[in-house]
């Protein structure tokens, strides 16, 4: 892996200890849990991403939202996208009674986050899970738990 550039390094081995989990449900099947990993498996922290976003004069306010990107863990079972679970298709993931090689209209995907430490957030709600059901409109939710 390429070393940061010298304003990315920073000292402090800050990260999120979060737990995160992706479940997908079939078209008429269960619920089956795809991965298991953890925000800490980031190749970015968040402070090396924000000042990535920022360093060329790009603003962030109050309310901003950053996204990650992928969380994929170490090992197969921690892989954080269908692409990387089915190895761009040349195997199949069992989901429900089910097998995929990617996901399909009607499958329900949900990413459902370990509960983390509001204070060290600096949040007053934390959103715990998400649930996005592919080939129909308006199918994102959100659980605050």
């Amino acid at each position: 892996d390429p070393a940061p550039l010298s304003y990315l390094k920073h000292s402090d081995p800050f990260t999120l200890d979060i737990n995160l989990e992706v479940t997908i449900k079939p078209d008429g099947g269960a619920d089956h849990s795809v991965c298991k990993t953890n925000f800490k498996h980031l190749y970015w922290t968040l402070k090396q991403q924000l000042a990535h976003h920022t360093v060329n004069g790009c603003n962030v306010r109050p309310g901003d939202l950053m996204g990650s990107g992928t969380v994929s863990g170490p090992e197969e079972g921690a892989y954080g996208s269908m692409l990387e679970l089915s190895w761009r298709g040349a195997k199949t993931v069992a989901v429900g009674g089910q097998t995929r090689k990617f996901l399909q209209d009607g499958d329900e995907q949900a990413l459902n986050l370990g509960h983390m430490p509001l204070k060290a957030m600096f949040l007053h709600a934390s959103i715990t899970e998400f649930i996005a059901v592919f080939g129909t409109p308006y199918s994102v939710t959100g659980r605050i738990g």
